[in-house]
């Protein structure tokens, strides 16, 4: 019951009303406002707020954040403590949906060599991003490099499958080498979100390397190219911990994953297998204002035992150079089983997805003897400059990369527009 006292020479009256304190209140969920497919369940995990949290233990400010860092939403609003129509509270916030898809093409002009003319190669990809809701994803991608080689890679995800903290992903990758060889694989993969930035990945993979007209013929008594078929284990951590998605200025993102591959022989003796360790790693750092310094490693480690004429297939190696690996350098120009290559670049920030950019790639790699081929190990080194901003027309990059042995007019030029759908 209140208690009343006169106070103040009898001005004044204090009124006191004494309570028990309950239970704090506890939010059960994240619900988006705006959203075409509001999916509760995926904008709670991907918050990070899968379970009843007392209210006092919830970052607002970290799950705008974490909500951003998808990239499904072009907005993420203010969050907001309210309760839904069952009377629980929940968190509400407003987003703008990106577009849900995007066409992606790159194209780069190599200009004219020693021995030929200038060419043109290109990458194709198209996204869904979040078709069915839930964050699910789906994309078909297609390269062509010089030398009548070609590349195709479709793909589909979910990352929570039944509301599960469990995700699943399936793909497939055609690679054809002229007439030297065809590989396929077909991978299965399940992720478990341990939390809203950290990824553990296990996969399986069944591969074919079939040889053509060219990786047939004999060299020292054995194919340019063996008939393989692999099946390959895989496990993996992925972490992204980064400020904003599109154009981050602070934060990391890293992948390692490593894989065992088990080879049934067919026509000709072979290794056991092969183990690949594959890293790629990015540091964004933030220096003068609307600047970041953007640091980095790629690495695939590659362990094999030659076969018993101390020669390693060439459909076991990777190809390294162009716009993904060594700027400055042709498409595909090298092939290694292992190599390194460290990222230094210097971005000027213009908006939320566009900067200007300078950058270094340096490293080197690893390449075994293979019919036909010696043995080498080489540095690589490439530099340049470009610029990314949105136009009417969707998201544009150029850049122009160049090495030692280029003169300036000579650099590799690469020109890519994504337009969202």
């Amino acid at each position: 019951m209140p208690s009343v006292e006169v106070v103040g020479d009898g001005h004044s009256v204090d009124v006191t009303v004494q309570v028990t304190e309950g239970a704090e209140g506890r939010v059960v969920g994240v619900e988006l406002a705006g959203a075409r497919s509001p999916a509760r369940a995926f904008a709670s995990r991907r918050a990070g707020l899968t379970e009843p949290t007392p209210l006092s233990a919830v970052d607002l400010d970290a799950l705008r954040q974490r909500l951003d860092a998808t990239g499904l939403y072009a907005e993420v609003g203010e969050p907001v403590v309210a309760r839904d129509a069952a009377g629980d509270l929940v968190v509400q916030v407003p987003v703008v949906d990106a577009p849900p898809g995007a066409i992606d093409v790159v194209l780069g002009y190599l200009p004219p060599g020693a021995t030929g003319s200038g060419s043109v190669v290109g990458r194709g990809r198209v996204d869904l991003r979040n078709p069915f809701g839930g964050g699910r994803a789906l994309s078909v991608e297609l390269e062509r490099t010089p030398g009548l080689a070609s590349s195709f890679r479709v793909a589909a995800s979910d990352p929570f499958v039944l509301g599960t903290p469990i995700g699943a992903g399936i793909a497939f990758e055609g690679d054809a080498r002229d007439s030297t060889f065809s590989r396929q694989r077909l991978a299965g993969s399940l992720i478990y979100a341990v939390d809203p930035g950290l990824d553990l990945v296990a996969s399986v993979a069944a591969e074919q390397v079939r040889p053509g007209t060219f990786g047939a013929e004999l060299v020292d008594g054995r194919p340019r190219v063996r008939r393989t078929d692999d099946v390959l284990f895989g496990l993996g951590v992925v972490v992204r911990r980064l400020d904003r998605a599109r154009n981050p200025r602070r934060g990391v993102e890293a992948s390692v994953f490593v894989e065992q591959a088990r080879r049934a022989a067919e026509t000709f003796e072979t290794p056991a297998g092969r183990r690949r360790l594959s890293v790629a790693s990015r540091g964004y750092l933030p220096t003068l204002a609307r600047q970041t310094l953007v640091v980095g490693v790629d690495a695939t480690v590659t362990q094999q035992a030659a076969g018993p004429d101390g020669l390693v297939d060439e459909g076991d190696l990777v190809r390294v150079g162009g716009a993904a690996r060594f700027r400055g350098y042709d498409e595909d120009a090298f092939l290694a089983r292992s190599y390194v290559r460290g990222v230094v670049e210097y971005r000027a920030l213009f908006d939320a997805a566009s900067f200007a950019f300078a950058f270094v790639d340096a490293g080197g790699l690893d390449r075994p003897a293979v019919p036909g081929f010696a043995a080498e190990r080489r540095g690589l080194l490439g530099y340049g400059a470009g610029l990314r901003v949105t136009t009417a027309l969707g998201l544009a990059t150029v850049s122009y990369a160049l090495n030692p042995d280029l003169g300036v007019g000579r650099g590799k030029v690469h020109v890519g527009l994504a337009v969202g759908l």
